[in-house]
């Protein structure tokens, strides 16, 4: 577990569990500018055949490095942009095999910017309600949306939610997507893995979000899910 450092008003904590020997990798990484804010991201390696453990690191780096290169001032066309060059680097990698899904937070001016590929969740909190902010990019999370199943039953449905239709890596086109929400004092921030929210569902998810302290949070993840997963839990203000 790794304590972010304060810069007021956010507060960060970072959680990673792995516990077997499959080859794939997670990743959170956060990076602050002044301008340009902090940025969070979530990646994981679902193709079981790579031999390489890096590639998590390798694109939450990528994304990071873009992001604040670029000039653009539209943060969300930034974040974008950010993915599609990680993509194009893996793309171009022919001699590895990698399936990598992907998820980024950007907090700046009191704007919350999300940006995701795959099923790597970010949650939003307030004032006890929680909310998916992202859409998984899977058959079983298309039947959600299409009102057939609920959330719940998405845990345990035959489409299995590691059939995921889009990830990083493995075409060169992909359909970012990508939202942004205003941001009041006290909002909370999950972004996840699927090692996290699968195991459990949205009800305890939400207790798990309730503490006041970011470490209580914390704690209570642990409790509740004793698979490999990442987690980068925010509070603001």
């Amino acid at each position: 577990m790794q304590r972010g450092e304060i810069l007021s008003p956010l507060h960060y904590l970072v959680v990673h569990r792995q516990t077997t020997h499959r080859s794939y990798y997670q990743t959170g990484a956060s990076l602050w500018n002044e301008q340009q804010g902090w940025l969070f991201v979530a990646c994981d390696n679902i193709d079981m055949r790579t031999e390489r453990d890096d590639l998590g690191q390798t694109v939450a780096d990528t994304i990071c490095q873009y992001y604040y290169q670029d000039t653009e001032t539209n943060y969300l066309q930034k974040l974008s942009r950010a993915f599609h060059q990680a993509n194009t680097m893996l793309s171009q990698q022919r001699r590895t095999t990698c399936a990598i899904t992907c998820a980024a937070v950007l907090i700046c001016n009191g704007i919350l910017y999300t940006t995701q590929v795959g099923n790597c969740r970010v949650y939003f909190y307030r004032k006890g309600l929680l909310q998916l902010l992202t859409e998984d990019h899977t058959p079983a999370a298309r039947l959600v949306r299409l009102g057939q199943i609920t959330e719940d039953q998405l845990h345990t449905h035959p489409h299995s939610l590691d059939k995921v239709c889009q990830v990083l890596g493995e075409s060169e086109i992909i359909d970012v997507e990508s939202s942004q929400h205003s941001l009041n004092e006290g909002d909370r921030i999950l972004l996840c893995t699927s090692g996290l929210y699968r195991h459990i569902s949205s009800a305890v998810l939400s207790h798990v979000m309730a503490p006041e302290s970011l470490q209580d949070a914390i704690q209570r993840l642990m409790e509740e899910v004793s698979h490999d997963l990442t987690g980068i839990l925010i509070d603001y203000g």
